[in-house]
């Protein structure tokens, strides 16, 4: 949990952060006090959001699947509540961002070499 908190703070500072590992890579996402990830472990990707600041505006993580041209979004489905919404499935993903409000979104980053 230490390691987690470290790269939540890195992400902070940053606003994108991405670590790879051969068969395992995560990207973080910040916007202010709201915060996500996009990661894949070789054969499931999963996506977790979280709406940190009551200030009524709501948040998701925006992706694009491999080989399609749609990009769902995850939403943090309890607002600033406490807890985070997660998504999991098969597949890859090719690029996300996460907004918030769907006004002031992070850059899309794509996948990072060797996947998610």
């Amino acid at each position: 949990m230490g390691f987690r908190r470290l790269l939540l703070a890195a992400g902070v500072a940053c606003g994108i952060l991405s670590i790879s590992a051969p068969a395992h890579a995560t990207t973080y996402f910040q916007q202010w006090d709201d915060w996500g990830y996009v990661s894949d472990n070789g054969t499931t990707t999963s996506i977790k959001v979280c709406d940190v600041a009551k200030d009524g505006h709501g948040v998701y993580i925006q992706y694009t699947p491999f080989g399609l041209p749609d990009a769902p979004k995850v939403w943090d489905a309890n607002g600033s509540a406490p807890g985070c919404s997660t998504y999991s499935g098969l597949g890859h993903i090719s690029s996300a961002r996460l907004c918030v409000n769907g006004v002031v979104c992070t850059p899309w980053v794509a996948e990072p070499p060797g996947g998610w």
